[in-house]
């Protein structure tokens, strides 16, 4: 570990991840459906947004390149990020944010006053990796810089959940130290392999713990680089809901939801025996604990509010109303939704009008109420809402037109692509967040929109693919097996037939192309 590091692992860069969930279109609409009051901008003054422990800061350069009417700062300790964020944001050419190489001990000791006052701060995935002091300088800061009324979104590892994780993490620990000869993703695979074959073993512990398995299963698909850092850490802890809290009160801050939208309607949304369990309690704490058992949560995305600020009813009202929504044209359209708590099924003849009205235009809350056969009331609609776009069925959508920044931020990401940088995520311009692009679809979408290919030009458009996997020496599978020569061809042909006519609807609807 470098002596700067606090105990977090440095030696590894993070992966260049996206989250919908600290947007702060995301971050509003949870306040307001549970009744409080999101930040508003001022008339001489652009809402600001603050990421503390940014990382490679792709994520906010692609949030920012989606709301050119807001500024941002990301803030992260490792200079390896920093280069890597500073660098897109001038090949992007992003105007409205900037980053910073900085310890949360020493800002939380000494806040610059250049870097000034916010209105939004993330704590994205930091929280369960950084030691006592550093998360007491973290709430120092917070506390130095978040404006009266300002949100906070903090996520982390939890409590009853994580267990299994815990197991997990000693294991893969112990044995990348033992094979410390090794470069630290190799010895890391070696790790996974060993936990692998102590199952297959039947160790005692994978049936004691089912969600060991589960764990394990995950581990396999993730990205290494992203193992390395959510496992390899010497600062590593759990929370249950209420130590977080507490830790977040010299700050001034209340929770006030969750920005895992569905979880607001807990426990109603619960099998009725545990929902009536836990009504019979008020206190928040208790709550919470009763909830997350319940869940067997094990990752949290708390939203806290520096001085809670309650919304009164017909503003609130108004403002939710007002909020639009598009949809993401998923495959999946029946009332079944995959939650962080499990399947929920939902009435069929409230969301199969829901679909086909956000699929549309970006439509407004109130205009689907006014659309909509069954004429929900706003509970129903709201709720309807949460649970869609947890589960990839809509967005929330630009109020205007679709930011330029954000067209000139693909561009930039299509391009890096193409040599050799593989990001995975674009901004939807007709939505508030990124969208999940393969490598091969990114690269039928840098051929129309960088090259200029018309659509009409398939045999181009292939051409333009081809030259692309060529040089990037991309592998294709199929049954599990790689292929080459005219298997490759073949394949690579007819993926790309495939993502011209199953995809090009879904980027035109998204702004896209």
């Amino acid at each position: 570990m470098n002596p700067w590091s606090h105990g977090y692992n440095t030696e590894v860069p993070y992966t260049f991840g996206y989250y919908r969930e600290t947007d702060p279109r995301w971050l509003d609409f949870a306040a307001l459906i549970t009744g409080f009051w999101p930040p508003q901008p001022a008339p001489d003054r652009p809402l600001r947004y603050l990421d503390l422990g940014c990382g490679q800061g792709f994520g906010l350069c692609l949030t920012a390149a989606l709301h050119p009417e807001m500024q941002f700062v990301g803030i992260d300790f490792n200079p390896t990020h920093i280069a890597h964020a500073q660098g897109l944001v001038q090949r992007a050419g992003l105007t409205n944010l900037r980053f910073v190489e900085g310890d949360f001990v020493e800002l939380g000791r000494a806040w610059p006053a250049e870097l000034g006052h916010f209105d939004y701060v993330v704590l994205h995935g930091i929280w369960s990796w950084i030691a006592p002091p550093v998360r007491q300088g973290a709430v120092a800061a917070v506390r130095h810089c978040l404006r009266p009324g300002g949100l906070v979104y903090n996520s982390y590892n939890a409590q009853p959940g994580w267990h299994a994780g815990a197991i997990l993490r000693e294991l893969l620990m112990l044995v990348s130290r033992a094979e410390a000869d090794q470069v630290q993703l190799e010895a890391l695979r070696r790790a996974i392999g060993v936990a692998k074959e102590l199952n297959e073993a039947g160790a005692l512990a994978f049936k004691a713990y089912p969600g060991l398995t589960q764990r394990l299963q995950m581990v396999q698909k993730h990205d290494l680089r992203y193992v390395a850092n959510e496992y390899i850490n010497e600062a590593h802890f759990i929370f249950w809901g209420h130590e977080v809290t507490a830790e977040m009160a010299p700050a001034k801050l209340t929770f006030i939801a969750s920005a895992t939208l569905p979880e607001n309607f807990l426990p109603a949304l619960l099998p009725k025996a545990q929902s009536d369990l836990i009504a019979r309690f008020t206190h928040p704490a208790l709550r919470q604990l009763l909830i997350d058992l319940a869940i067997n949560q094990a990752f949290r995305r708390d939203l806290f509010q520096r001085g809670a600020v309650q919304a009164t009813r017909f503003p609130q009202l108004e403002r939710l109303l007002a909020t639009p929504v598009t949809g993401l044209k998923a495959d999946k359209r029946e009332a079944k939704f995959s939650l962080s708590f499990g399947e929920v099924n939902g009435r069929d003849e409230i969301y199969a009008p829901l679909f086909d009205l956000v699929d549309g235009e970006p439509i407004t809350l109130k205009a689907i109420q006014e659309r909509h056969p069954q004429r929900p009331n706003l509970a129903q609609l709201v709720q309807a809402i949460a649970v869609s776009a947890w589960d990839n069925r809509l967005a929330f959508a630009q109020a205007g037109a679709a930011p330029k920044s954000a067209h000139a931020f693909n561009a930039a990401v299509m391009r890096a692509q193409r040599e050799g940088r593989f990001y995975n995520w674009l901004a939807a311009p007709a939505a508030c967040q990124g969208v999940a692009i393969p490598t091969l679809e990114m690269l039928t979408l840098a051929a129309i929109t960088l090259d200029g290919i018309p659509l009409a030009e398939r045999e181009r458009i292939l051409a333009a693919v081809r030259r692309d996997a060529v040089q990037l020496e991309l592998k294709l599978e199929k049954e599990g097996q790689a292929l080459t020569g005219a298997a490759w061809e073949a394949e690579l042909k007819q993926q790309v037939e495939e993502i011209l006519i199953q995809r090009l609807h879904v980027w035109s609807h998204l702004g896209l192309v």
